[in-house]
């Protein structure tokens, strides 16, 4: 073919390349952690709910202080320790997706495209199991400081709440930053060229819904890299990925129906 045939040809593949996992340990240490604490944190409760009065305090203000009395309920104990249990480990697991998502091949960069995209794969996949960690940390200790004002231990649950919520938020904040120099698939470190631009590994425009979901049956990547934006999406094609999309979704609304009955809208 003529030159600015293969040229063009190259721009319009979408190919990817399955490659060796990155943040992978930190990312199943995250997940295996906020497992055992979130399941450790509801059976606590649980546990906890027994020794509690008919009466608790009703939490208020800013550092949680009790403004009054209402009825025990374990909806209203279990509360906190159930959105530990759908969230510190579902970031965790995306985190574990995301170290093994397939990275887009964009040649002509002298390997520059390999390294950039490895760095952005394994901060992003950083930022999610650190936010896991974080979250699981943040819910463990605002349920502990609950119990203690429900059991007659505590006057107020303090500022260490607010304190840890503080550290997760810069956290975060930090790790986006660091996503956004890096830029979408570690773009500001590439250096393109006239035979690859930096645009040419992006996947098929026939495999993507409005440029934002991906859906392609015959990939068996769970984690694609985005098309717009910063970070990774699901492969809404792939079955695991269906699943895992499914659970979360009625979580969510469990957590829903949950938050509902605990402030007692019905």
């Amino acid at each position: 073919a003529a030159p600015e045939v293969t040229r063009q040809a190259m721009r319009s593949s979408a190919t990817l390349q399955e490659d060796k996992t990155q943040g992978e340990g930190f990312a199943v240490f995250a997940l295996a952690l906020c497992l055992v604490a979130a399941v450790s944190l509801v059976t606590y409760s649980t546990l906890a709910f027994q020794a509690m009065p008919d009466r608790i305090p009703t939490l208020g203000n800013l550092v949680g202080q009790g403004e009054g009395l209402t009825d025990k309920s374990l909806v209203t104990v279990l509360y906190v320790p159930s959105f530990c249990l759908v969230f510190a480990p579902f970031f965790s697991l995306l985190a574990l997706l995301i170290a093994g998502a397939k990275r887009s091949v964009r040649g002509g960069s002298g390997g520059r495209s390999d390294q950039a995209q490895d760095r952005f794969r394994l901060s992003t996949s950083h930022l999610f199991a650190g936010t896991g960690l974080f979250t699981c940390f943040f819910l463990t200790v605002t349920s502990w400081e609950m119990i203690r004002v429900w059991q007659g231990r505590a006057d107020s649950m303090g500022l260490i709440v607010g304190g840890v919520a503080v550290v997760m938020i810069l956290y975060m904040g930090v790790s986006l930053i660091r996503l956004l120099r890096l830029g979408q698939g570690g773009a500001r470190l590439e250096s393109g060229s006239a035979e690859a631009p930096l645009t040419g590994g992006l996947a098929d425009n026939a495999r993507w819904i409005l440029g934002v979901m991906y859906v392609n049956p015959a990939d068996p990547s769970i984690m694609v890299e985005s098309r717009f934006g910063i970070g990774y999406t699901m492969n809404l094609g792939n079955r695991t990925a269906q699943v895992l999309l499914t659970i979360y979704l009625l979580s969510l609304v469990g957590l829903t129906v949950l938050t509902l009955v605990a402030f007692g809208v019905f």
